[in-house]
């Protein structure tokens, strides 16, 4: 008769096992199941962070469209001026000095990556080996696990007050964009409302779809955290509210 495998042995079999079996999977992705309106996909749990598109940028040596500099303009980018209360071209911004007046956010390595033009993502999606998500896809996590009160209402970092004068800041980031990973939208992801607007693979009439809303977004101004209100953005021009995150395929 044969002996059984003790039971010691069989629990280091089982660890071997769930190693193996595990080892490929990516935890900074969730996997979605298929539904009526799209394929399994996996979403990157946050927005692409400046760290991350650091290593592309020293890995290619990318030069993004505001450090080459847009049409008629200046190296430099769009970004909210509280001063002005709107959208102006400041000289010298990029994503590697996403703020002005030449101030260096403490927590520059994990804020999303803005300031990039859709052909800067693209780059970094080739990299990558990456896509960007559907807006069917981003619509699909921004509705996960929400009851339709949760899905009216903003929720993480947007603007709280008075636009354009005031925001009071009950999340923590009155005015800017917060770290990543900041504020829970699902289990397991992270600022698909609010934060940076997040461009999709999407287009539009004069350029790309971006979903989720910005830190600008108010219920007064712009609702960009209800998934009927996309924003349509040119192409070439970046700015500092729009960042992304990326999407898989399932595996088969």
């Amino acid at each position: 008769m044969e002996k059984p495998i003790s039971s010691g042995f069989n629990i280091v079999l089982l660890v071997f096992w769930l190693t193996i079996g595990c080892q490929n999977e990516d935890a900074t992705f969730i996997a979605f199941d298929a539904t009526e309106n799209t394929a399994a996909f996996q979403l990157k749990t946050t927005e692409v962070r400046n760290a991350e598109f650091q290593e592309f940028v020293l890995a290619t040596g990318h030069k993004t469209c505001a450090e080459i500099g847009l049409t008629d303009l200046p190296p430099g980018s769009f970004r909210f001026v509280a001063d002005s209360g709107g959208i102006c071209f400041v000289p010298g911004l990029s994503w590697k000095q996403p703020e002005a007046d030449g101030v260096q956010p403490l927590d520059w390595e994990n804020l999303p990556v803005v300031h990039l033009c859709r052909n800067d993502i693209l780059a970094y999606l080739k990299w990558k080996g990456e896509r960007l998500p559907t807006l069917n896809e981003f619509k699909l996590a921004m509705m996960h696990e929400r009851t339709a009160a949760e899905q009216s209402r903003p929720h993480g970092n947007t603007w709280q007050g008075l636009f354009p004068w005031r925001d009071v800041g009950v999340d923590g980031y009155p005015m800017r964009l917060a770290p990543v990973a900041q504020y829970n939208s699902i289990a397991g992801t992270f600022d698909l409302i609010g934060n940076a607007w997040e461009i999709v693979e999407d287009s539009c009439q004069n350029g790309y779809l971006a979903a989720g809303g910005s830190y600008l977004c108010s219920p007064a101004w712009c609702r960009g955290y209800l998934t009927e209100s996309p924003l349509c953005i040119d192409p070439n021009l970046p700015y500092g509210h729009v960042g992304f995150r990326t999407a898989k395929n399932n595996r088969p």
